[in-house]
């Protein structure tokens, strides 16, 4: 596969096409009363979102024949661990929205985000565990013995969460891609300043 602004644009806009679609139809399920099968699509649509972000992220650094980049990208685009890492891409905007002046929901938040790493195979099994019979600790288990309304409603709200901030964020990012190219072209040694950035967010977050 040929990586190009053309085709990762593309990949950005139906992937969060799909996702959004994923998203409706979880919802349905949800209301059915369908709790597992709901729990398959909200994971789904956060692997879509993932892979939506990743792609604006190559879009925005230009560097389509880079080898390790094109490594890496068929190794994102077929894993299912590595497109919800990438999801949270954006957690350190979605703080500042969903928890602003909210210092304990901020940190238990950031807190799950920073745990999501370590959980990335565990969170894949509960996936698979949504569709399929399982043998855990010697029990046969049905979807429905394992995936309950308070595992529904985390993947719910990390779904939904995550696309309404990666969607704006990326669809945005590419109306406007002239101008962050010029911007990109006028400071080709433009590098954030972390510790401002850091005191930025507390101090925005806790207002």
């Amino acid at each position: 596969m040929k990586l190009s602004e053309k085709l990762l644009i593309e990949i950005c806009r139906k992937s969060l096409d799909n996702a959004k679609d994923l998203i409706s139809d979880a919802d349905l399920l949800k209301e059915n009363k369908r709790i597992p099968r709901a729990y398959t699509l909200y994971q789904l649509a956060t692997e879509e979102v993932g892979k939506a972000i990743y792609c604006y992220l190559i879009i925005f650094q230009q560097q389509y024949d880079n080898p390790k980049v094109k490594s890496e990208f068929k190794s994102v685009f077929f894993s299912h661990s590595e497109k919800t890492e990438k999801s949270g891409y954006l957690n350190m905007i979605m703080v500042q929205i969903l928890y602003k002046g909210n210092f304990e929901g901020a940190l238990n938040f950031l807190q799950e985000s920073i745990n999501e790493k370590t959980q990335l195979k565990e969170m894949d099994n509960l996936k698979n565990n949504s569709l399929y019979t399982a043998v855990i600790d010697s029990k046969v288990k049905n979807p429905s013995e394992i995936i309950t309304p308070t595992l529904l409603a985390k993947i719910e709200l990390k779904a939904k969460s995550r696309f309404g901030a990666i969607n704006s964020f990326v669809n945005v990012g590419i109306e406007h891609l002239p101008s962050l190219r010029e911007h990109q072209k006028n400071n080709p040694n433009y590098k954030l300043d972390s510790e401002a950035y850091t005191k930025e967010f507390w101090d925005e977050l806790m207002r």
